[in-house]
């Protein structure tokens, strides 16, 4: 009888026939590969060469120290993870499944280990979470011994051991990679907690490791069918054997074998289906575990893909900052460059910038490129900053400060800029600085370019260049050349001797090297020229040569000039204007033939429209985006003084350059003049008058804000029909800005009523719209005016004997005090600049003044009452608290503006014809001194994120400072700002700060007196406060539980220890 064997199927592995498509010994070669690729030269040395016993050594004397500094920890929770990798890695060992790595394989179990603990230990608050780890890690663990019978006969199961290695080693790295680097302790709180999903992701895996091997064995425990059968067979034939020579009969005993072997034989083959069933399961099991984990592992890399951009997403928002992104500038200047692909070069071969940017350790890694206005820095620097890019091994980061930019000009915005493009969270300065240190000190080399130094604030340029320096010298102190920083602006003294003091590393910008600039652009130029016009090359070269001397390095210069030639309609116009005595000289000629050209060959309606596109962006808070643009252009006036918006009639619809040549470009939907200096020189032209300018804009953002849609009681079917027809391009600017621009025509506007031809024609049109703007919003001006009232006689209650300043007053030194007569004077100083923060004097600077005497100037206007009544609203508002103040003063418009805001977010969402009138971003922040007030988000959570950023108590007094719309979450906080950005703080106003020096805080005199004690002080608030605990008055109210204080200092304290503390706790 043939007997079953090995051979025909029962006990055979299938394994052993069946080729792997990856081995266990390739899954651990490619493991340890991997790992090792990610090692220092150190680790990957001394890996190697540890084994457990070190590891156990370490882990005694950790405890020991421990235990004599008196700081036990509970070690205990690493017994498990030991326990299950010293089995681990003794079954690896005795089945060899690594082959000649096997030894290798053992020794970085152990090192790893080893290394996280040496480092760990030295901080509590690192090793604990570590402990924690593990301890988890050890109780996912299978137990190996129970599978030991199974792995050392089945090598299917070593596919899943060299997993389990393969997820070890992978958990490995990110620890080991969590302790390594410079600034590992300030990181690793953060990037723990940041693991903590990739490790849910191993424990899960772990979990499939032991769940397989369950599986594995239940099936490999129906091996013992066949030796149960054999067992039988025997048992059974001896048995007859016997009973059948008990009994003596042979064909009795033959028939007993054969009927005994027919039915072993039948049972046997049962065992041997029921046995290749099992290996066949087993087969698929294994298959099925392989797929599971290829797809766990697709789906996780997959999700943490997923993850890090949403978080990468978020950061990135967090440090937006609104207008045009330096992405799209720099992409900007490219652009330009292309067109002279040689333009620039040549900064490249300079010696000082050469060293600055190839060297392996640079004479000096602070380097200052300095030129005039209109040298062209900008254009070499992103010269510069193109070829950094190129440099294997640096991350390059860069910023473009602009003129008339005041809310993105200062250190915070710059800071926030090159963090932006080195992550490729953000609201505070000092959070900020951390996170630009930490990216400095890690591995990665970094070159900075800051462009537009001088378009900064003192104190902001100063923050910059000081962290800078500092940060520089940090990084020279271990390796040389690591951080290297070009700033480029104009030569003021102030920077020239900041720079001075802390690098030698200074390049002027020579009139004879920009000249090599100007003579490859006009040889280009006038190449082109030339086969348009048919100028002869005598000619061609000599005008090269006298534009060339006269642009004295200034390329726009150049620029301009050249422009000015290619507009012309006809060849005779180019040759007039090449003639020597018609040729500019200066910039502000360039200028000025570029605006008479337009006058001399637009059609009259052209010209008009150019004319009052100049004037919107000459005279605009800040700059127009195109849709704003669009509506101011469609305004209109009827006949009967009624004003309308007619968007499809009044926008333009040709090129911009068409209208306004060369003079005027469109950057991300933002409208603005092609260069700093043209505001100044359009405004010196005399084809515009500056009054008129400013008139017109009065007229329109008043007039506009009594537009039929936004009367209150406004049907919603109305309400929508306005949306549809984009009446609310230019809400965002009107209501945010109709105060400075009446502020505006307070000041610089008076002398032109007097004149005989445009007086009367303004003085109508101011008392028309001034007329219809107070009648149309009565009810916000009358409720104000009360509150006003009301406030005054709380504030007068109690103390009659003390002589109250009348409502329109401030208190504010009697130095600053304006007479009425010099009131146009002292306030008609730098025109308005377009940005959130203007560098002129604030309103609140003028409200010291009475209304009716601050007017004085239109005493003899019949639209002087509507003047007054509005600027004492406006003094009015500015008095109000912090949080007030960034209210819109119209109260009724604001509760209008809630609804129209979010009737445009519930319609424009994906709908072209809105877009194109209020943009993509219909979520915006309700205080109308923010820039996200006109810029807004894209998701109602982004819009609430930055909401709760507004939400502090304590801000800054300065008014025209960059950070007083959000304010600061303590007193300290507070403090170490004026310290940073506004030293030498006097009664509230900064004094005045020069590089290098410190503001002097000179001693007040002490002039206000009490009545009662008659004791004096430097301050009439302080006075005032001390008289109101005489009198027990208490008027300063917590905001937040209602709770009455005698000073202001006292309610702050309390705010700031109860609530916000307590929100803190809260949000912690």
């Amino acid at each position: 009888m043939a007997m079953a064997t090995p051979e025909n199927g029962i006990g055979h592995d299938p394994a052993a026939a069946v080729p792997f498509i990856t081995t266990p010994d390739s899954i651990i070669r490619e493991a340890l590969g991997d790992f090792k690729s990610a090692l220092t030269p150190v680790q990957r040395d001394a890996f190697p060469t540890k084994r457990l016993n070190h590891v156990k050594v370490l882990i005694v004397n950790i405890q020991q120290h421990q235990e004599r500094v008196k700081r036990m920890m509970n070690f205990s929770r690493i017994k498990l993870y030991l326990d299950a990798f010293i089995e681990f890695d003794n079954v690896c060992r005795s089945t060899n499944m690594a082959g000649e790595q096997t030894a290798e394989m053992s020794a970085f179990i152990w090192g790893p280990l080893e290394y996280i603990l040496q480092v760990s230990q030295e901080d509590s608050a690192v090793l604990d979470p570590v402990l924690d780890a593990y301890q988890k890690f050890g109780r996912r663990l299978p137990e190996l011994g129970l599978y030991q019978e199974l792995i050392n006969k089945h090598s299917k199961t070593w596919k899943c051991l060299a997993f389990m290695y393969q997820d070890l080693l992978e958990f490995y790295k990110k620890n080991i990679k969590f302790l390594t680097g410079r600034v590992w302790k300030k990181t690793f709180q953060f990037n723990w907690r940041d693991y903590d999903d990739s490790f849910k992701t191993i424990l899960k895996s772990f979990d499939s490791h032991g769940k397989i091997l369950k599986d594995m064995l239940e099936v490999f425990k129906s091996r013992d069918d066949r030796e149960i059968a054999e067992d039988t067979y025997q048992r059974v034939n001896a048995q007859r054997l016997h009973e059948s020579e008990r009994s003596g009969r042979q064909d009795i005993v033959n028939q007993q074998l054969l009927d005994t072997t027919q039915d072993i034989n039948t049972q046997l083959n049962t065992h041997m289906m029921r046995s290749s069933d099992g290996w066949n399961k087993i087969d698929q099991l294994v298959s099925n575990y392989e797929n599971l984990r290829i797809d766990d592992q697709r789906r996780a890399r997959e999700g943490e893909i997923a993850r890090k951009e949403a978080q990468r997403d978020a950061v990135l928002k967090w440090m937006q900052t609104p207008g045009v992104d330096q992405d799209s500038y720099h992409r900007k200047q490219i652009q330009v460059r292309a067109k002279f692909p040689d333009t620039g070069k040549w900064i490249l071969g300079e010696t000082k910038v050469l060293n600055w940017i190839t060297a392996e350790i640079p004479t000096e890694s602070i380097m200052w490129l300095n030129g005039k206005k209109g040298a062209g820095k900008t254009v070499l620097a992103s010269v510069i900053i193109s070829e950094c890019q190129t440099i294997e091994g640096f991350k390059t980061s860069y910023y473009y400060c602009q003129e008339d930019n005041d809310s993105q000009n200062n250190a915070l915005e710059v800071f926030k800029g090159l963090l932006r493009q080195l992550v490729q969270v953000l609201n505070n300065f000092d959070t900020t600085k951390a996170l630009l240190e930490h990216f400095c000190d890690s591995d990665m080399n970094s070159f900075i370019v800051i462009d537009g130094l001088d378009e900064c604030d003192t104190s902001e340029a100063k923050q910059m260049v000081k962290f800078w320096h500092a940060m520089v010298e940090r990084c020279e102190k271990y390796k040389a050349g690591k951080v290297r920083v070009l700033f480029v602006s104009q030569p003021s003294g102030d920077i020239r001797k900041l720079m001075h003091t802390i690098s030698s590393g200074v390049h002027d910008l020579s009139p004879e090297q920009s000249a090599v600039d100007i003579g490859c652009y006009l040889d280009k130029q006038f190449q082109a020229l030339q086969e348009q016009f048919e100028i002869p090359d005598g000619l061609a070269q000599s005008t090269k040569k006298k534009i060339c001397q006269r642009s004295e390095g200034i390329f726009l210069f150049a620029v301009l000039t050249v422009e000015n030639l290619f507009d012309q309609p006809f060849r005779e116009d180019v040759l007039t204007e090449l003639e020597d005595e018609n040729l500019a000289n200066t910039l502000a000629e360039a200028y000025e033939k570029i605006i008479k050209r337009l006058e001399r060959t637009l059609h009259p309606n052209q010209w008009r429209a150019a004319q009052r596109i100049f004037s919107l962006l000459a005279g605009a808070k800040r700059h127009l985006k195109w849709n704003e643009l669009q509506a101011a252009l469609s305004f209109r006036e009827r006949d009967n003084g009624e004003f309308y918006l007619d968007y499809e009639g009044g926008k333009l619809r040709n090129d911009i350059r068409k209208t306004c040549g060369a003079l005027v470009l469109v950057l991300q939907g933002r409208v603005e003049f092609m260069h700093s200096t043209t505001k100044r020189y359009i405004l010196k032209s005399p084809l515009l008058d500056e009054r008129i300018i400013q008139c017109d804009l009065a007229i329109m953002v008043l007039g506009y804000l009594t537009l039929p849609c936004f009367r209150p009681d406004l049907p919603d079917t109305q309400l929508r029909v306005y949306v549809w027809s984009g009446e609310y391009a230019f809400q965002d600017y009107a209501i945010s800005s109709w105060g400075y621009h009446f502020q505006k025509l307070i000041v610089d506007t008076p002398s032109l009523f007097v004149d005989p031809v445009r007086g009367p024609e303004y003085e109508r049109k101011l008392t028309n719209v001034l007329g219809r703007f107070v009648a149309f919003h009565k009810k916000s001006i009358d409720d104000a005016a009360k509150k006003r009232e009301s406030a005054s006689s709380q504030l007068s209650g109690g103390h009659n004997r003390r002589q109250q300043a009348s409502s329109y007053h401030l208190e504010v030194p009697p130095s600053q005090t304006l007479s009425p007569g010099s009131a146009q004077d002292s306030l008609s100083s730098p025109s308005p600049t377009p940005s959130g923060s203007p560098r002129q004097p604030p309103i609140a600077q003028h409200q010291e003044a009475n209304p009716a005497d601050f007017c004085h100037n239109f005493r003899d206007r019949g639209f002087h009452p509507h003047l007054v009544t509005l600027w004492t609203h406006i003094c009015g508002h500015q008095k109000r608290s912090y949080t007030e103040r960034h209210k819109v003063d119209l109260p009724q418009l604001a509760e209008w503006l809630d609804k129209i805001r979010a009737a445009i977010a519930k319609h424009a969402g994906g709908q072209e014809d809105l877009l194109r009138f209020y943009g993509e971003h219909h979520f915006k922040c309700q205080r109308v001194l923010c820039d996200y007030f006109h810029e807004g988000f894209d998701t109602k959570g982004a819009l609430d994120n930055h909401s709760n950023r507004h939400d502090r108590p304590y801000e800054c007094p300065v008014e025209s400072c960059s950070r007083v719309v959000m304010g600061f979450l303590t007193h300290r906080d507070r403090e170490r700002h004026l310290q940073q950005f506004h030293p030498g703080m006097v009664d509230g106003q900064p004094a005045k700060f020069i590089f290098g020096t410190e503001g002097r805080q000179t001693k007040t005199e002490a002039k206000w007196g009490c009545e009662i004690c008659h004791k004096k002080f430097t301050r009439q608030r302080i006075q005032k406060e001390h008289m109101d605990a005489h009198y027990g008055q208490r008027n300063y109210a917590c905001e937040v539980c209602g709770k009455r204080f005698t000073r202001s200092n006292d309610r702050n304290r309390h705010r700031d220890m109860v609530h916000v503390r307590k929100a803190a706790r809260r949000r912690a």
